[in-house]
């Protein structure tokens, strides 16, 4: 598969995900890479997951909101994606750094 083919196909299969979903995983991106910076990856993940599981309690208690298993889901993968962008860039300067030595 070429690079413009890969490209095109992520490109499809982000614009088929809804806003609110594209929401959710920003949200557990930005709350996991924020607690990461601090605490780590595993607390990380643990707040973004508490963070989802209280958005949609909320949204459950409080009727101002539909919670979703699918909102909750996302957002628990947007932590993901955070952990394996970061752990893939942190390798990928390790590695560039051994290479300059060389």
């Amino acid at each position: 598969m070429s690079f413009k083919t890969f490209k095109e196909k992520l490109k499809g299969f982000i614009s088929r995900i809804p806003d609110d979903k594209k929401k959710h995983l920003a949200a557990g991106f930005a709350i996991c890479a924020i607690v990461s910076l601090f605490c780590g990856y595993a607390i990380g993940f643990m707040v973004a997951a508490i963070a989802a599981a209280g958005k949609e309690a909320h949204d459950y208690i409080t009727n101002k909101g539909t919670p979703e298993f699918a909102d909750f889901v996302y957002t628990i993968v947007g932590a993901l994606v955070f952990i394996a962008f970061s752990v893939v860039l942190s390798l990928l300067v390790q590695a560039f750094i051994m290479l300059a030595y060389l």
